[in-house]
C-alpha cells in the first residue's frame, strides 16, 4: 500500500464511520418524530410556540436583565407548554422533559470533570509553577525563533486551562515581559497567545464544551481525534509561518 493510499485511508476511514454513524441517528430520529406526528397532530403549533417561547428569552436576557434563576425557571416553561399544546398528556409532558434532561446530564458531567481540572490545579497552586517552568523554555530561544516559543507554551498550557481570559490571567503578566527581553513586540506576543489559545481548544479534554459536544454527539474522543489531527497539523504550520512573518516584520507597536 502506497504512502498516499494510507494518508488518504487515515483521513477518510474516521469521516466515513461519522458520517454513517450519524445517518443511523438521524434515520432513528426520523422515526421517532412520524410516530409522534401521528400521536400529536399539533406539534407543528407547538413548534411555533417553542420559537415565539425561545424569542421571549431573548427579549427577557436583552431588556429585563434576567440572570440564571429566571432563565432557569423559563427554561422549564419552555420544556412543558409546548408539550401540552402538542397534545400530550401532563404525564407523557413530564416524562419527555426528564428524558432530554437525561440526554444533557452527559455533557454537564463531562464539563464538570473537565472544569474540576483547572481547579485542582489553581488550588493546589501548581498553575504557576506550570507557566514558570514552560516560561524558561522562551527565554532560552533565539529572538527570531521567541514567538513561536511562546505560542507553543500557550498550546501547551491550553490543555489544563481553557478558559481564554483566566489563561490570560495567569500567563500574560509573564509572557509579556519575556517578550521584552527576547525582543519580540507585545502584538505579536498577543498574537502567539491567540493562536495558541483558539487552535487547540478542540483537542484538549479540558474545553468543557467541546468534551459535551461530543458527548451528546455520540462521538468517540479517539474518532474525533484521528479526523482532526491532520487539519491541527495544518493549521499549527499556518500558525507558525503567520507568527515569524509578524516577528520578521516587527508586528507593531500601535
Amino acid at each position: 500500500m502506497s504512502c498516499f493510499t494510507l494518508v488518504k485511508y487515515y483521513k477518510i476511514q474516521p469521516l466515513a464511520q461519522l458520517y454513517e454513524e450519524d445517518l443511523a441517528i438521524r434515520d432513528q430520529m426520523a422515526k421517532e418524530l412520524a410516530v409522534e406526528d401521528n400521536r400529536y397532530p399539533r406539534v407543528g403549533i407547538a413548534a411555533i410556540l417553542t420559537v415565539l417561547l425561545f424569542l421571549g428569552l431573548v427579549v427577557g436576557v436583552v431588556t429585563l436583565g434576567w440572570g440564571f434563576s429566571e432563565m432557569s425557571g423559563y427554561f422549564i416553561l419552555l420544556g412543558i407548554l409546548p408539550g401540552l399544546l402538542a397534545g400530550m398528556s401532563f404525564t407523557e409532558t413530564l416524562n419527555a422533559f426528564v428524558d432530554g434532561l437525561m440526554d444533557m446530564i452527559v455533557g454537564a458531567f463531562v464539563i464538570g470533570i473537565a472544569r474540576s481540572i483547572a481547579v485542582i490545579l489553581a488550588d493546589a497552586m501548581v498553575m504557576d509553577t506550570i507557566i514558570m517552568y514552560l516560561a524558561h523554555v522562551v527565554v532560552l530561544l533565539p529572538a527570531q525563533i521567541a514567538a513561536l516559543g511562546i505560542f507553543l507554551v500557550t498550546t501547551l498550557f491550553n490543555a489544563v486551562v481553557a478558559s481564554g481570559s483566566g489563561k490570560a490571567v495567569i500567563a500574560l503578566p509573564i509572557m509579556l515581559p519575556l517578550a521584552d527581553i527576547t525582543n519580540v513586540t507585545r502584538q505579536t506576543t498577543i498574537l502567539a497567545y491567540q493562536l495558541g489559545d483558539g487552535i487547540t481548544n478542540i483537542l484538549w479534554p479540558a474545553s468543557g464544551y467541546y468534551m459535551a459536544a461530543l458527548a451528546l454527539g455520540n462521538v468517540s474522543l479517539k474518532k474525533w481525534l484521528r479526523w482532526f489531527f491532520p487539519l491541527l497539523i495544518i493549521w499549527l504550520i499556518v500558525a507558525c509561518i503567520i507568527l515569524i512573518v509578524a516577528n520578521y516584520i516587527g508586528y507593531g507597536p500601535f
